[in-house]
């Protein structure tokens, strides 16, 4: 029955996103060469193939790497067998990320890899390195101009951002999203797990100026991820609880939009 549920909940994102890319994605960003070309032929094939993999993909949550694997075939993959269908892309390159996601799966499943023993760091001295990092880090963006493109509204997002890019070194282009997606949440969840309040807020602080001075809106939206990742990862169900979670960030903006004349009212 659970086995069911799982098979069930992949078919509503898949067919979520099916109905999204074609309503938002195709009207909003088709210059971006986002088309509508349906294949009859590919978009069964695409079925086919998500139901394959999730013939090899864990649904439950014994090891850290069911969660990993799970999130591997929600976020990248789906998407592309939704484009291989939807938009006619090419088989060669969609069929090997499918046979590399089935390379992964054997690995994690049958491949015992020796660990390798290394100088141990330890969570603690690894969190501070990063606040050091994060702190140099935003205050030079502050040495370098960024404060003259300080902007906290949703609105001017897409006015700031080239102005802000090209206002910083190059190498910053690299280095805001390492600190975005991988830094700061990091910091967060150590926070979190040992309690330590005041670091969880400085870094929730820390990614709302990084939003301000890049006007990228993810890193307002990477520590919410990281928490429920976090709260998920410790339960039973937790791949069921993120297919959930992902069906319904889907879902809500499409009922939304139910209430609004034009898609691109939703975009901010």
């Amino acid at each position: 029955m659970r086995k069911i549920i799982f098979y069930l909940l992949y078919s509503i994102l898949f067919g979520s996103l099916y109905y999204g890319y074609f309503e938002f994605v195709v009207p909003l960003f088709g210059y971006n060469k986002f088309t509508w070309d349906p294949n009859i032929t590919k978009i069964v094939e695409s079925v086919l193939l998500l139901y394959f993999m999730l013939l090899f993909t864990p649904h439950g949550n014994k090891k850290p790497s069911d969660i990993l694997l799970n999130f591997q075939l929600i976020f990248p993959i789906i998407g592309m067998l939704v484009m291989f269908g939807a938009s006619d892309k090419p088989r060669l390159y969609t069929y090997m990320t499918v046979c590399l996601y089935l390379l992964i799966l054997f690995i994690a499943n049958h491949v015992q890899i020796k660990r390798v023993t290394t100088y141990r760091i330890s969570l603690k001295a690894m969190q501070q390195l990063f606040i050091a990092c994060a702190i140099i880090f935003i205050v030079s963006m502050f040495l370098f101009g960024a404060k003259s493109f300080l902007n906290f509204s949703f609105l001017k997002v897409y006015e700031f951002r080239t102005a802000a890019a090209e206002n910083l070194p190059s190498i910053y282009g690299y280095l805001s999203p390492m600190m975005s997606k991988v830094v700061l949440p990091f910091i967060l969840v150590v926070a979190v797990k040992n309690r330590q309040w005041l670091i969880a807020i400085i870094s929730v602080l820390g990614s709302i100026l990084m939003f301000a001075l890049t006007s990228h809106k993810g890193p307002l939206f990477y520590p919410l991820y990281v928490l429920l990742i976090y709260y998920c990862s410790g339960k039973r169900n937790a791949n069921y609880m993120i297919l959930c979670g992902c069906i319904s960030a889907i879902l809500i903006p499409i009922i939304y939009s139910g209430y609004k004349e034009s898609p691109s009212e939703l975009i901010l």
